[in-house]
């Protein structure tokens, strides 16, 4: 072979080391902007979005601190040192009414309550502060949520979920 056929062979590798590297040091950096982690889903207040062994990865809120949650969100917040998976139903300074199984946002009806599981007995009525979320199962028998532990504060969200997938194991 030529020498400068080695030469223009070498600078080919070269340049696709190059390229290479760049997309994999893209690719690390996006992932680390994002600082995605995963989360397993345990219990069965998120169903039929969720179900006990789904894992889902979310976005974490440390890195985007000025994230804006807004309803119907899925987010992780921590509660006693674990994690829980809810749905966002009420944003900071709006008024909460739930009765006859119906979840009114500023007195507005929210039709996606409806078609989720569960019937609500409860009757409340809470307007939330600055800083505060209401958020609610989607399976509302079964989920521990703002009924009874109230809103939670911003900085309790973990972050938002942004994929989740199903368990391969029968359930």
């Amino acid at each position: 072979m030529s020498k400068e056929k080695q030469i223009l062979k070498d600078k080919a590798f070269l340049k696709w080391l190059i390229v290479f590297a760049s997309i994999v040091i893209n690719i690390y950096l996006i992932v680390c902007a994002f600082d995605p982690n995963t989360f397993d889903i345990v219990g069965q207040s998120m169903f039929p979005t969720m179900v006990h062994g789904d894992r889902c990865i979310i976005v974490n809120k440390n890195f985007f601190y000025d994230l804006e949650y807004r309803r119907n969100d899925i987010i992780i917040a921590s509660k006693d040192e674990r994690g829980i998976v809810k749905r966002i139903v009420g944003l900071p300074g709006e008024r909460i009414e739930i009765k006859d199984s119906e979840v009114k946002v500023d007195g507005k009806i929210l039709y996606n309550s409806a078609i989720l599981y569960g019937n609500m007995d409860e009757v409340r009525d809470i307007t939330l502060g600055n800083d505060e979320y209401y958020l609610l199962g989607d399976n509302r028998v079964y989920s521990h949520d703002s009924r009874h532990d109230g809103p939670i504060k911003r900085h309790t969200i973990i972050g938002r979920v942004l994929y989740r997938w199903r368990s391969l194991k029968t359930h």
